[in-house]
Order: structure tokens, then sequence, then C-alpha cells
């Protein structure tokens, strides 16, 4: 009877482990443009189909920006498929679409988050089902990509902060002494 048990809940607790795919972490970096945006692309393609949760930190980013980023995948078959369930960056939500594609529904699916201001630290978040219907562990090629864009908030330079306090010593200067 034991042995029945342990039998038991062992096949469950491996049951269980496989309802999820591999889960991605990667530190990325945001690199400058020229023009003063900076940018991010990124991709991950799964092996195994199950759910799954992406992390990818933004190492490099500290302060405030304003920040628009969007996220994609296109499949035809289920060996392709991503379903995403969410995608959030510091907790706020990404707008998901699907539409199909050559028949197959949900075949391209698009998260978008419109330009909203941030302070860094960053942290996207993408979780799906990779591999749509197919059983759990399934051998895949199931990708995504995404793109974050950051306009970083203007903080003036000490030059110019001095030009400005000079000239409202001269606005004061030049009031008080037409005042006399």
């Amino acid at each position: 009877m034991k042995i029945k048990n342990v039998v038991a809940s062992s096949l469950l607790a491996l049951a269980s482990m496989g309802a999820i795919a591999e889960n991605h972490k990667a530190a990325v970096s945001l690199s400058s443009d020229g023009d003063g945006w900076l940018t991010a692309d990124l991709s991950f393609t799964h092996s195994v189909a199950g759910a799954f949760v992406d992390t990818f930190t933004f190492s490099n980013f500290t302060g405030e920006a304003l920040i628009n980023a969007f996220s994609s995948t296109q499949a035809t078959n289920a060996f392709a498929d991503i379903n995403l369930t969410s995608v959030t960056l510091n907790g706020v939500s990404f707008n998901l679409t699907k539409t199909s594609v050559g028949g197959y529904a949900n075949g391209k699916e698009k998260a978008r988050l419109d330009d909203t201001l941030f302070n860094g630290p960053l942290t996207l978040v993408i979780s799906g089902v990779a591999g749509g219907n197919l059983p759990v562990g399934t051998s895949i090629a199931a990708s995504y990509s995404a793109t974050v864009n950051a306009i970083p908030s203007a903080v003036p330079e000490p030059e110019t902060l001095a030009m400005f306090l000079a000239g409202m010593v001269g606005v004061v200067f030049m009031s008080r002494r037409r005042a006399a």
C-alpha cells in the first residue's frame, strides 16, 4: 500500500513539473542610437512545448524615461506557435492582439505598450504557452521578438543651470535698480 502511494505521488510530481517549458532570464542593455533614444532588440526561441515566463532586466538603465515597446510572434503551425498570455514592463500590461495567419488561429500575436513614463530599473516579463496545444515537453522551435525604446527625461547640464541662475540674478538686479 505504501509503495503505491509513493509511486503515485512521484508520478504526480513528475507530471506537474512537465507542465512548464523552460523559463528564460537575461540581462539586456539599452544602447544609444545617437539621437538621444535608447533601444534594445531581443528575441528568444523556446524548444520545448509548455507554459513559460521569460524575464528580461535592463541592467544599464536608471532614471526616468518615456518608453514604448512592442513584442510579436508569428506561426503557421503548432510547432512554431507561441500564445502570449501577458507582457508587462515594471508591472504595466501591454495591449495584446491576435489574428489568424494562413488559416492558423492566433498565428500572429502582437503586444504593444504606448508611450508611458517609467523610472528605472526596467523589467520586461513575457508569459505564454509555447507549442500551442501540443503535449507538454514536445520538441518545438517557437520564437518571439521584442523591441523596447526609451527617451530619457532631459536633465539640464550644470552649465545650463548656471546660465539660468545668472540670468535670474540679472533680472532681479535690473528690477531693483529700476525701482530705486
